[in-house]
């Protein structure tokens, strides 16, 4: 997927869709997700109702997520 811009916050969403879509192809079940970005945690543990194109993303991570029996998404400094 191309987007017009580019951001660190857009470069760790995708990093994260990647990492989820990595971790089903190996048939992990229960996962932990960790991120330097506070914005991207709070992004995924907590996503708005917002229908902008990085919201529509946003979204389309947590419904990837919600696959697991058991998944974490963290915040590490």
């Amino acid at each position: 997927m191309l987007y017009s811009h580019r951001s660190p916050f857009l470069a760790k969403l995708l990093a994260l869709q990647d990492g989820i879509l990595l971790a089903q192809s190996l048939h992990h079940e229960e996962v932990i997700f960790k991120s330097d970005c506070s914005l991207l945690v709070q992004a995924i543990n907590s996503p708005s109702q917002d229908l902008s194109t990085m919201n529509l993303l946003i979204e389309e991570v947590t419904q990837l997520l919600q696959g697991y029996s058991d998944f974490s998404v963290n915040h590490v400094r």
